[in-house]
């Protein structure tokens, strides 16, 4: 007779055998009886207990669970939801709770933005998040409820760190569910008075960026809460990750700077610094922290973040560079912050630059060149010389054309690095905005153009970081708007455009190439409208092709055109414009650049 775990038949068997014995049917020693040892009880102090003791119902739910896990991750979603969300609100095991909330938080995880489910996931989970359920239940739930958040913030674009919200931001609007379940859900649990509940809640509201502001008032528990300091240190460390959107509470932090622990103090310093409120105090701090070696990466990161204001620390920055530091790249990113009051430190960066392997030798040419220090010329010109790696020898260029009049000397050298047909593309186009700002400006012109009109075995789509070099040169790109025009009918449109809108009306002959990119699918349409914009009264003559763009469906096509049409005097489109400005589900980014031009429309003459 074969019996399993998994056949779910072991106590129904077991059953009908012993019936059979005791009536004297059969003998025990007539049968050969096998069952077998379930994977997950494989452990020594399991397989006793598995063998002797008949399953129980809520450990064969807690086993389905764990399959039901796996299919929740899937495209099979809608198949097991019912049973999660059942199993979550109403089981009366609390282990058969906490599996379905982590079934429904992975569900959560791999959906996209709009699957199924998910408001329903969210609304589950808010409720096992309530006071009324075990503190198990309540901190798996509101340790997941965050991370829902997670697929949404992935379609949205790069928004890991501060500079990547400020970039979307402006395009968002909260999806539904966020403020209809996770907000007032985490808004609870970060005020829990069970402590692991709220270490939970508050590594869950580090997910939330600048939507966790209205959260943040209620961290006042968790950052008073001397006897678990687990709960401190979580409540900081979201701080830290919410970077400057933790302003509005960043004062309560303040007696950290203080504190015994040196971590409180590193964290402490970091969500200061962050919100923008660097001050004494947070000198003192760091000043305590470089004293020590474990927590010096730690206030580099802060020295950093507070660039000219950390002058103080210009003589720790120096005896690092005069010895071994473990992040030269972290002392010379601090260093390179504090600006003219780094010159003093010339005698240690130029040796750094025999470093001819690395990003060492890379910061210091910049830092170098930003000083223009006339010492750095003939070093910087061996680089360019040397080509010990291209990366090194096009920065060393570039510094050298920082450091201006001064650097001529080394000209021959960046001329010959800009013409070397064996360094990259880009290199060569970086090599050449050099040359023209060390006063060579018509051949570097005549290179670029032929780099940019893809000659040779090249596309524009190597230019790579050229297209934030070239705008170094301004007004004197005037010469290459016939290049760029040709660009508008390639994949780097974009890149051309916003140079052309750099130019001004020295850009209005690519007014028609220009019109051609108003189609609202393509990625260049912003910046052709924003180019439009900017060529002056050339550009009025598009103002019947820019009017219905108002009504496109990408946020940045509404708002680029609104800029655009403020910029060209369009007084026709102010009803439009206005009917945006009242949309209550507009975007902020729409709705500034509407703002603005309805403002500048009501002020101009009447005319278009």
């Amino acid at each position: 007779i074969d019996c399993a775990h998994c056949y779910d038949n072991e106590a129904e068997i077991g059953a009908a055998l012993k019936e059979l014995f005791d009536s004297g049917e059969i003998r025990r020693d007539e049968l050969f009886v096998t069952s077998k040892l379930w994977n997950t009880k494989h452990e020594q102090r399991d397989v006793e207990r598995a063998l002797r003791e008949p399953e129980s119902p809520a450990a064969r739910r807690r086993e389905a669970l764990g399959v039901l896990t796996n299919v929740a991750a899937s495209p099979d979603l809608e198949l097991v939801l019912p049973a999660l969300l059942g199993a979550l609100d109403s089981d009366d095991d609390e282990r058969v709770r906490g599996l379905a909330a982590a079934a429904l938080i992975r569900a959560g995880r791999r959906s996209t933005p709009d699957a199924l489910g998910v408001d329903e996931i969210a609304a589950a989970l808010a409720k096992a998040g309530r006071r009324d359920a075990s503190a198990r239940v309540r901190g798996l739930a509101l340790g997941g409820i965050g991370f829902l958040f997670v697929p949404w913030t992935r379609a949205q674009g790069p928004l890991r760190s501060d500079e990547g919200w400020d970039r979307v931001l402006p395009f968002l609007r909260p999806p539904p569910w966020l403020e209809r379940h996770v907000v007032p859900a985490l808004r609870a649990g970060v005020a829990d008075p069970e402590p692991g509940v709220r270490v939970w809640a508050l590594e869950s509201l580090s997910t939330l960026g600048p939507f966790a502001e209205p959260i943040l008032p209620r961290l006042e528990l968790a950052l008073s809460d001397d006897e678990h300091p687990d709960s401190i240190r979580q409540a900081l460390a979201t701080l830290v990750s919410l970077g400057r959107h933790a302003a509005p509470i960043a004062r309560l932090v303040r007696p950290f700077l203080s504190d015994a622990d040196l971590e409180l103090r590193a964290q402490a310093s970091k969500i200061l610094t962050q919100a923008g409120l660097y001050d004494d105090a947070v000198e003192g701090a760091l000043r305590s922290l470089l004293d020590d070696g474990d927590y010096q990466p730690f206030a580099l990161e802060v020295l950093i973040l507070a660039g000219g204001r950390a002058a103080w620390a210009l003589p720790f920055l120096r005896r690092q560079l005069r010895g071994d530091p473990d992040e030269p790249e972290q002392v010379l990113r601090a260093l390179a912050g504090l600006g003219p009051a780094a010159r003093p430190a010339i005698p240690e960066l130029l040796p750094l630059l025999e470093d001819e392997m690395g990003e060492t030798a890379e910061l210091a040419a910049q830092i170098l060149g930003e000083l223009r220090e006339p010492a750095a010329v003939a070093p910087l010109r061996d680089l360019v010389s040397s080509r010990a790696t291209p990366e090194l020898a096009v920065q060393a260029a570039a510094a050298l054309a920082t450091i201006g009049t001064a650097a001529l000397p080394a000209l021959p050298a960046v001329r010959a690095l800009a013409d070397d047909a064996q360094v990259s593309l880009d290199r060569r186009a970086r090599a050449q905005v050099a040359r023209a700002r060390l006063g060579e400006l018509e051949p570097a012109l005549a290179g670029l153009r032929k780099l940019l009109a893809g000659e040779g075995e090249h596309s524009c789509s190597d230019l790579g970081r050229v297209w934030s070099e070239l705008p170094r040169l301004g007004a004197e790109l005037a010469p290459l708007v016939p290049t760029l025009r040709a660009l508008l009918g390639c994949h780097c449109a974009g890149e051309a455009c916003r140079l052309l809108a750099s130019l001004g009306p020295a850009a209005a002959s690519a007014r028609p190439e220009l019109v051609g990119l108003l189609d609202p699918k393509h990625d260049a349409c912003p910046a052709a409208l924003r180019a439009l914009g900017r060529i002056g009264p050339a550009g009025a003559a598009a103002i019947p092709r820019i009017s219905p763009l108002l009504d496109a469906e990408q946020a940045k096509v509404r708002g680029a055109a609104a800029e655009a049409l403020g910029r060209l005097g369009a007084r026709a489109a102010l009803p439009k414009l206005r009917q945006l400005l009242a949309d209550e589900e507009e975007v902020p980014y729409v709705l500034e650049r509407a703002r603005a031009a309805i403002a500048r429309l009501t002020k101009a003459p009447p005319g278009r």
